[in-house]
């Protein structure tokens, strides 16, 4: 299958914030799987994942 590595940042109010994932789909192309981070200019972390059945 194929795999894609994403980023991304943005503001507000005058605080920062990141996020990174990946993402991947299955060599019989029905499932997607994704996991990402993500963080905030005054140290805050957290991260996410995700399963998708395509069809």
């Amino acid at each position: 299958g194929q795999s894609a590595f994403s980023m991304g940042g943005g503001t507000w109010r005058g605080e920062a914030g990141y996020a990174m994932g990946v993402s991947t789909v299955s060599e019989n192309g029905k499932w997607l799987l994704k996991g990402a981070v993500n963080g905030s200019g005054r140290g805050g972390a957290g991260g996410g994942a995700s399963v998708t059945y395509l069809w």
